[in-house]
């Protein structure tokens, strides 16, 4: 997928180019600009994993905010299409990201989305880590609809080996998740349970889902930095 988008961006620049002299980066209409938008995204970069932070996934650690800081029209198109929005990766949590995320959700237009949350503590207690968390999860399943695929690593989500068949197999169960086609989860034991299990309840039930991946690591909360 990065590849493909890679190469139909330059593809299409270097055609563009071929037709016009003296072409610059601003003399690009603005479908040529999207695509490179789009390559932008999928392009690998290095992940700085010491540090909380919102980027378009984890795989690549690109993000299009800095497409909205070059200039107006640049600002216009980034902003203006959903699709640069629809992919989020949530390093964290802090204070600073609740407003990006939000921000982030805005500018989706309702498109379904893939969400991925790595929790992690940096420098902050467990009571924090717990409540931001918690305030994170709330701002995401306000576009719970959007969901499509999901990737959370996070607390007890499990409980016990025989709670998730009790709850999968729990009949009359109708999710409000109707877009969501992948679920996976990380579960660290006995790490914010009261959050997580609720979550869980409705996932499980969802009635497209395609494929859920679970896990369970015995051992301590998230990993301090």
């Amino acid at each position: 997928m990065p590849r493909l988008h890679s190469n139909r961006a330059w593809s299409t620049v270097h055609s563009f180019q071929s037709s016009h002299s003296l072409v610059t980066i601003h003399d690009l209409p603005p479908e040529v600009l999207l695509q490179i938008f789009k390559a932008y995204l999928y392009l690998d970069s290095p992940g700085d994993w010491s540090k909380p932070t919102v980027r378009h996934s984890k795989e690549t650690f690109s993000t299009p905010i800095p497409l909205t800081h070059v200039c107006r029209t640049w600002r216009g198109i980034a902003t203006g299409v959903a699709d640069l929005w629809t992919s989020m990766f949530i390093l964290g949590p802090s204070r600073k990201q609740l407003s990006l995320v939000n921000l982030w959700l805005s500018r989706t237009a309702g498109r379904g989305m893939t969400i991925q949350f790595v929790e992690r503590a940096f420098g902050i207690t467990d009571k924090q880590i717990t409540k931001l968390t918690h305030q994170l999860i709330t701002s995401l399943y306000q576009c719970k609809d959007q969901w499509e695929e999901v990737d959370f690593e996070f607390a007890d989500i499990l409980g016990t080996g025989e709670r998730p068949k009790a709850i999968i197999n729990r009949p009359g169960y109708e999710s409000y998740l109707t877009r969501l086609r992948r679920a996976r989860f990380f579960d660290r034991q006995h790490w914010n349970q009261q959050l997580t299990e609720a979550l869980w309840w409705e996932i499980s039930y969802c009635s497209g889902l395609e494929k859920l991946e679970v896990g369970t690591a015995h051992m301590a909360p998230p990993m301090r930095i």
